[in-house]
Formats: structure tokens, sequence, C-alpha cells
């Protein structure tokens, strides 16, 4: 680091971090230390007694010609979960209501990573390690009025990696790069179960997973003329599962898929501070390695002792059979065009793009179930732009701004995509007096469809956030407002059916959980 810090911050509703970071130079190399430490309990009628712990621990130095590092990293969180309620209940409980306040879960990841790089090549090799609990209860009292439709995630697993790049420069104008890269997750739990003020009632579904991916590509990069840059590339992925289904063992099994990718670009300098470019990719998105072997739905269980505790929320009474279920592939493609301008003075830099996205298979996050689902292919078209421009010597400004066109690949009229947000603006302000630096920013989310066929939206949401610093010696005051003109607005918006526990039927309704209030946090940070 430049320079040795500590920092101290402390704000409204029990907010406080302490962080430091420490750099130690020597002519072997250098090591670097930090950390932080992160309390915060919220406005919420329950408070999350959040609490969060990341640590890091580096060392770099030359080696073989080229630079080796090696680096330690910790992170620990542990926390109540405020989620969202139905719009019904909110002159109940109010924006800041919490209906279940068990909710929450704790999140625990060591990672180690050994690099090795110089100006032709690139080698990385890591280890995680990782343990996730999550409790959720998106639809209170539908599906068990008795104990609730809370339930945990888990997911604990250990993954290695490692990665090669080569960069060869096989002409003046013409360079070559190339490399592969290896993953493989070994998750020995990973469940699904019902739960109740985080005690587990039963179990949906238990697996352990052997998950292993490898790719590897190839990109050719030609300066055919001074104003004129051409790019093309192929890269090559192949993945395997095999799935254990302790609880369901119709669902386990072994499945591999692989996917060719190929890319093209140009970029064509019009003047000295005008550039054009086109690009055509394609990509993928990976489905869960549990939904490419599954034949059997596993919230369904057969039953034929009468005598059997009945849960509502897990079985099929009567002893029917467990409901069939329609295996995905594990690599959905994707594909990608754009075209745009880039036009950068002394002042300002300025880019556009207009692109084109179609996936295969759109991944679509389930609200009353807390998990996405693969769906139909889609298709978005849209525009984005970014500008950053300095205005003076004492004051810059910035805008991004995209609008996005999602609809499903479907007939009819039910193709929105839930959730698919159309306009995105964010922006901002900085000034620089001396000492004194004084900044504003915007940031704004459009409506988006909440239903497939358009007709329930979610509200737009606009956050305004003031920050100031006054640098003196070594040491440097900061406060900031967040929400300055503490709007009321949405955080999240679902639409599902939900029963709470005064109901007796279940409800159609907006779920939402609000942005958090105006707050003010200061801080104090030294450098030595």
């Amino acid at each position: 680091m430049p320079s040795n810090f500590a920092s101290l911050e402390i704000g409204e509703f029990g907010y406080s971090r302490a962080a430091a970071g420490v750099s130690h130079e020597t002519d072997a190399g250098a090591l670097t230390f930090g950390g932080e430490h992160v309390l915060y309990d919220g406005p919420w009628s329950t408070q999350e007694d959040a609490e969060r712990i990341n640590l890091l621990a580096r060392y770099v130095a030359p080696a073989f010609g080229g630079d080796a590092s090696f680096t330690l990293m910790y992170y620990d969180a542990d926390w109540r979960g405020a989620d969202q309620i139905p719009e019904r209940a909110l002159n109940v409980y109010g924006r800041f209501g919490v209906i279940d306040p068990t909710l929450g879960g704790q999140s625990e990841r060591l990672a180690a990573t050994a690099r090795w790089e110089n100006h032709l090549a690139e080698v990385n090799a890591w280890i995680v390690r990782s343990d996730f609990t999550l409790y959720s209860n998106f639809t209170y009292f539908l599906e068990d009025p008795v104990n609730g439709d809370q339930f945990e995630q888990r997911d604990e697993r250990w993954m290695y990696g490692a990665r090669y790049r080569q960069h060869a420069h096989v002409a003046d104008s013409l360079q070559l790069s190339w490399g592969a890269e290896l993953r493989h997750d070994d998750i020995g739990e990973i469940g699904l179960h019902h739960s109740r003020e985080r005690e587990r009632l039963d179990t949906v579904r238990e697996d352990a997973i052997e998950q292993t991916s490898f790719a590897t590509h190839i990109e050719l990069n030609w300066q055919a003329t001074d104003a004129l840059r051409v790019m093309g590339g192929l890269r090559a992925d192949w993945m395997q599962v095999d799935v254990d289904a302790r609880t369901l063992a119709a669902n386990g099994g072994t499945a591999d898929d692989d996917l060719l990718a190929p890319k093209f670009g140009l970029a064509w300098r019009a003047s000295p501070a005008v550039e054009l470019y086109a690009n055509y990719g394609r990509g993928f998105h990976s489905n869960d390695a549990r939904g490419a072997t599954i034949t059997l739905d596993p919230s369904t269980v057969v039953i034929t002792d009468p005598a059997e505790p009945l849960n509502p929320a897990h079985h099929v009474p009567g002893g029917k059979p467990n409901a069939p279920a329609v295996a995905v592939p594990l690599l959905v493609p994707g594909d990608v065009a754009e075209l745009g301008v880039r036009w950068q003075t002394d002042h300002v830099h300025f880019t556009a793009a207009a692109f084109w996205l179609a996936l295969d298979s759109e991944l679509v996050f389930v609200g009353d179930g807390g998990s996405t689902e693969p769906n139909d292919g889609s298709e978005r078209h849209g525009f984005e732009a970014a500008m950053f421009w300095t205005i003076n010597d004492w004051l810059v400004a910035d805008l991004e701004a995209s609008w996005t066109d999602a609809r499903f690949k479907t007939n009819g009229s039910e193709d929105h995509i839930p959730g698919a947000v159309e306009t995105v603006l964010s922006g901002g302000l900085i000034g620089t007096w001396d000492d004194f630096t004084l900044s504003v920013r915007v940031r704004h989310f459009g409506e988006a469809p909440l239903i497939e066929d358009g007709s329930v939206l979610s509200d737009p949401t606009t956050l305004v956030n003031l920050g100031g610093e006054y640098r003196f010696g070594s040491a440097a005051l900061s406060v900031d407002v967040f929400n300055l003109f503490d709007a009321q607005d949405a955080d999240i918006t679902y639409f599902i059916e939900s029963r709470l526990a005064t109901e007796a039927t279940a409800v159609e309704d907006r779920h939402l959980r609000s942005v958090e209030p105006r707050q003010i946090r200061a801080a104090i940070r030294w450098q030595f």
C-alpha cells in the first residue's frame, strides 16, 4: 500500500467499523496485512445483530523473472435478516417491520491463492473453504399453517482451481494469447430443510456433489492498420457433475456438458478522439448440478403409512407418487452483439453502445421458493452510455445510463421477465478545494414487471447520498449522509402468494423490503 492506515467509523442504528492495513517492504519482498470488523443493528423492529470480519495477508516478491504473490483471506459473517413483507401488512408492521425474527444466516470463507506473472505469462492456483447457512421465509404460513414456511439452505464445500495464460508477439502487429483453467468443487453438503425458528423439522433434499469444469481458450489480436484493430477468439468449456442424492436416490447420478464459444471484434479509430467498435461473442451460464440429474420432484414424497405425520409443505397425501421433473442442461449458451462509440478528449471520456443479448434459458428468481429456476429462452436489446467529465480543475462529473427491453422467447403476451429493470441511472459530482472534498451521488432504478403479463410492476427507486472529507496532516475526517432525502422506496419487490398467521386463505400481493432510512456516518482515518 502507498501508506499504512487505520480508520474508525461510527453511525446510526448501531453501526461501527474498525479497519487497518499495514505494509512492510524489504529487499526480498513486501508483506501486507489488513482487516476490518463491522457491527450493524439496522433500523428494523428486530435488530440485525450483524457482525462481519475480513482479514487479509499477502506476500509479494520477485521470482523467476517475474513477480510472485501468496495471499490468505478470511471472511466471517453472522446476521439476522429483515425480509420483505406484503404491502397489505405495512399498516400493521410498518416499513421496518419483521414478520419472522429468526431469519438470517452465517457465512464463513477461507481462501488461499498463489500467483506468478511476468509480461508474457500468468499462473495462479487457489483453494477455498466455504460454509454457508441461510434461513428464509417468503410465504409465512401458506404451506404449513402450524409451523410456518421457514426453510434452511445449507452449502458446505471445498473449491480448488488453477489457471494459466500465455501471450506471444507473433509479429509486430500480431499478438497471440492462449490459456486454460481448471476448477473442482467438492460439495460435502448442500441441502434444503423445512425449519422453525432455525430448528430443522424435516429435510426436503440433501445431496453431496463433485463438480469439475475445464476450459481452454485462444485469442488473436491484429493491428491491421494504424486505425483498425481486429480481434478473434475461441473458448471451449466442459463440465461434469456427480450427484449423490441422499434423500431421494433417483435424483442422483452423473451428467456432463460442453460448449464451444467464439468471439470477434473490430475497433476503428475514426479520428484522434473517436473510436467506433463492434463486438460479437458467445458465453454461457451454468445450471445447478442437481437440476442436471433430477428425475423426481423432491418437494413431494410417497406416504403409505396413514399414521405418518403429514407436513403439507413437502408431502403428497394418500400415497401419491412423486411428481416427475425434467432435467436441464449444465451449460446454457448466450449470444451477445454490440455496436459502440468511444469519444475521449482532455476533459471528457464518453462511451455509448447499443446491444443485443439472447439466452437459450433464463434463470428466474422464484420469490415463494427462495431459489432460481430455469425458464424459457430470452432476448434483450438496449442502450448503455457512460460519461466522465472534468469540468474544471476542482469539479468532475460522471453519469451512467442504461435502458433495456427484456422479453421471454414465447408466443403470446406473457413474455415479460419478472424483476428485469428497464431503466437504470447513476451519476455524481465531486468537488475538491485544497484539503476539502464534497461529493453527491444519485442512483435510480426504474420500474420492473413482477409477473409475466406485465400487469403488476414494481415502483421506481431513487436514492441520493452526500459525502464530505477534510484532510489535515496525516489524518482525514469524513461524514456521509445516506438516503439524503429519506426516500421511502423499495429495495426489493416481488409479487407472490402468501398467508399471514391471521389469514384464513392465501393472498396474492406485492412483497417488498424498504430502503433504509436517512442515516449519518462519520469516520476518521490516519495514515502512517
